[in-house]
Parts: C-alpha cells; sequence; structure tokens
C-alpha cells in the first residue's frame, strides 16, 4: 500500500507539473481575449464614425447659410451706399456739408 500511496502521490505531483503551464496559458487566453474584444469594439467604432462622416461633412457645408443671405444683404447696401458718395460733386463730407456730416460748428482744432 506504501508503494501505491508514492505512486500516486508522483503521479499527482507529475501532473500537477504538466498542468501549471496550461493554467499561465489559460489566462494569458483570457486577458487575450478581453483585449481582442476591446479592439474589436474599438474597430466598429470607427467603421460607425466613418459612416458618419459624409453626413456631417454635408451638414457642416449648409451651416451659416442664412446668414450668407445677410451678409449679401449688407454688401450690397454697402455698394448702394459707395455708389451715392461716389455721385456726389464734392465726396469729401467734412467740407461739402457739415451739417450732413453733423459736424457743424467744429473744426479740426477743437475735434478731440
Amino acid at each position: 500500500m506504501a508503494g501505491a500511496k508514492a505512486a500516486g502521490t508522483q503521479r499527482a505531483t507529475s501532473q500537477a507539473r504538466l498542468d501549471a503551464p496550461s493554467d499561465v496559458t489559460l489566462g494569458n487566453r483570457i486577458d487575450n481575449s478581453h483585449k481582442m474584444d476591446i479592439l474589436s469594439m474599438l474597430g466598429r467604432f470607427r467603421q460607425g464614425s466613418m459612416g458618419v462622416l459624409p453626413l456631417e461633412l454635408t451638414a457642416a457645408s449648409r451651416k451659416g447659410g442664412g446668414l450668407r443671405m445677410t451678409s449679401d444683404l449688407l454688401r450690397a447696401g454697402g455698394q448702394i451706399t459707395g455708389a451715392a458718395a461716389g455721385a456726389m460733386p464734392d465726396s469729401n463730407w467734412f467740407t461739402a456739408s457739415p451739417e450732413l456730416a453733423g459736424l457743424s460748428g467744429r473744426t479740426r482744432a477743437n475735434w478731440g
């Protein structure tokens, strides 16, 4: 019986030594599986982002459309004002009409 017990102990010790690397390998596989899940998730995020990119570019190109009309109106007003100022016989407002420029009674000496 002692020989059977020694043989059993020897076999258990040998089996434990053989199984130890597989425990480490199992732990590595679990860690690698978790990391691969994270990489897969990031890849799906990237694919989703690339799918939305054309829509974002289209929306960005349309943004500010209402301001374009306002700027066009202001530009037209500036052109009309400039044309009217250029049509005056003396386009220097200070010498042509101080009352029109709101400067009546003021001279260069007392502007400050």
